[in-house]
C-alpha cells in the first residue's frame, strides 16, 4: 500500500514536473541556461511519470497507438535532433496515458491550477504593464523580446509568455481544465470557486484579442457539456440558457471594462479591411504550390519553416504540403479517429455512474485541437501537441476500460442464465 501511495505520489511530481517544461517554453534560457538541461528536467518528469504509473511494455499494442509510433518516420527523416526528441517525448506519453491512465484526474487539477496562473498574469499584467516589461520581458527568450513589447503596446495581451497566440492556448487548456472539474461534478465543494476561475479565464480570453483561441474553446466546452448528459433536450435549453446570461453579462461588464472587447473588435477590423484570414491565405497558397510539386510524398516535415520561415498556420494545408496525401491520409485519419473515440467515450461515460473529468477535458481538448488545426499550429508546436497526446491516450485506456466492463457484465449475465 505505501508502495502504491509512493509511486502515485511520484507521478504526479513527474507530471509537474513535465508541466513546467511545457508551459514555461519562452523562458527556458533564463530557467535552464541550456536547452539540453531543459530537456533533461522534461525527461525526469517523464521518468517520474512512467515509474509512479507503472507502465509496463508489452508486446500487444493498439493499432491506433501503433500507427502514431510508425508517424516518427516523418520527423525522423528530418534529422532534426530537435524535432525528434519532442516527438519521442509525446510518443512515450501517449503510451503511458494509454496503457494506465497515467495520473488521471490529478491530470486535470494540475492542467487547471496552470490554467488558474496563466490567467491571474494575464490580469495582473494588464492592470501593471510595468511589471511585465521591466520584469518578465528581460527573462524571455532574445527572439521574443521585442515581439512581447509590441504586443503589449497593440493591447494583445501575452499574459506570463512572449505572444499572446501562446497565451490563448494556455488559457483555452485552462479554461478546458476547469470546465472539465466543474462538469464532472468530482469536486462539488469548490464548485463555486471554480466557476470564479472559469468566468475569469474566459474573460482572459475575451481581453487579449485571440479569436480563434475563444471561439475554438467556447464551442468545444458547449459541444462536451451537450454530449455530457443522459438528457440531451434539457441539456440543450440549459446551454441557451447559459449563453444567454453570459451574453447578458458580457454587456453589462464591456461597458465597464472596454477591453472585454478586444477580441470582438478584432473580429469587427478584420472583416471591415477584408484581411479576416490576417494573410494567411498566402502561406495557404505557397504550401499548395509545395503540394503540387510533389503531391504524393511531400516536400519533406517542416519544410514549410524554410519557405515561409514559419508554419502554414493551418495543419491540414501543411500536411499536405509536407507529407504528401500519403502523410496527410494518415495523420488527418488519426485526428478523426481521436474525434470519433472521444464522442464515443463521452456518450458512454454519460450513462454510467464512472465519473472522470480527465474524460471530458480529453474530448473538450480533442475537439479544440481539431478545430484549432484550421488556423493554427497546434501539430507543430511542442505545448499543445504534448497535450494532445496525453489526452489521446487517455481516451484509448477508458475505451478499453468500457469494454472490459462491457465484457464482464455480458459475462455475468450468461452465467446468471446458465
Amino acid at each position: 500500500m505505501s508502495l502504491k501511495i509512493y509511486r502515485h505520489t511520484l507521478a504526479y511530481i513527474g507530471l509537474f514536473v513535465f508541466l513546467f517544461f511545457v508551459f514555461m517554453l519562452d523562458f527556458r534560457t533564463s530557467l535552464f541556461h541550456n536547452v539540453y538541461l531543459a530537456y533533461v528536467w522534461a525527461l525526469s518528469g517523464i521518468i517520474f511519470i512512467w515509474y509512479g504509473c507503472n507502465v509496463k511494455v508489452s508486446k500487444v499494442m493498439s493499432n491506433v497507438v501503433m500507427i502514431w509510433f510508425i508517424t516518427i518516420l516523418f520527423i525522423i527523416f528530418t534529422f532534426n535532433l530537435s524535432y525528434i526528441i519532442k516527438y519521442i517525448f509525446s510518443l512515450i506519453l501517449l503510451y503511458c496515458f494509454y496503457k494506465t491512465g497515467g495520473t488521471k484526474d490529478q491530470t486535470v487539477k494540475v492542467l487547471a491550477f496552470f490554467g488558474i496562473i496563466f490567467t491571474l498574469a494575464t490580469f495582473l499584467f494588464y492592470i501593471y504593464p510595468q511589471i511585465y516589461n521591466e520584469s518578465i520581458v528581460p527573462k524571455l527568450e532574445e527572439y521574443l523580446r521585442v515581439t512581447a513589447l509590441n504586443m503589449m503596446r497593440t493591447k494583445r495581451y501575452p499574459g506570463l509568455t512572449g505572444h499572446y497566440s501562446t497565451n490563448g492556448t494556455y488559457l483555452a487548456i485552462g479554461f478546458g481544465a476547469i470546465f472539465s472539474l466543474i462538469v464532472s461534478k468530482n469536486y462539488k465543494k469548490n464548485n463555486y470557486i471554480l466557476l470564479i476561475f472559469l468566468i475569469l479565464t474566459l474573460g482572459a480570453l475575451l481581453m487579449i484579442g485571440k479569436r480563434a483561441h475563444l471561439v475554438f474553446a467556447f464551442v468545444s466546452s458547449i459541444w462536451v457539456y451537450w454530449l455530457y448528459s443522459k438528457n440531451k433536450h434539457t441539456r440543450f435549453l440549459n446551454i441557451v440558457a447559459i449563453i444567454s446570461v453570459l451574453i447578458i453579462l458580457f454587456f453589462v461588464f464591456a461597458e465597464q471594462f472596454p477591453v472585454l472587447k478586444n477580441t470582438f473588435d478584432r473580429f469587427y477590423e478584420t472583416a471591415k479591411e477584408g484581411t479576416f484570414l490576417m494573410s494567411r491565405d498566402i502561406f495557404y497558397k505557397a504550401a499548395f504550390k509545395k503540394f503540387i510539386d510533389n503531391p504524393l510524398f511531400g516536400s519533406g516535415w517542416r519544410t514549410a519553416v524554410d519557405y515561409l520561415e514559419h508554419d502554414v498556420h493551418n495543419i491540414y494545408i501543411q500536411l499536405l504540403a509536407e507529407t504528401g496525401i500519403i502523410g496527410f491520409s494518415i495523420f488527418v485519419g488519426l485526428i478523426v479517429y481521436g474525434v470519433v473515440i472521444g464522442i464515443k467515450v463521452l456518450l458512454k461515460l454519460s450513462k454510467v455512474e464512472m465519473k472522470s473529468s480527465l474524460v471530458v477535458f480529453s474530448v473538450y481538448y480533442i475537439f479544440f485541437f481539431t478545430l484549432y488545426g484550421f488556423t493554427g499550429n497546434p501539430l507543430y508546436d511542442e505545448q499543445p501537441f504534448y497535450i494532445y497526446m496525453i489526452c489521446y491516450g487517455s481516451l484509448i485506456y477508458y475505451k478499453n476500460k468500457m469494454l472490459v466492463q462491457n465484457r464482464r457484465k455480458a459475462n455475468d449475465l450468461y452465467i446468471n442464465f446458465s
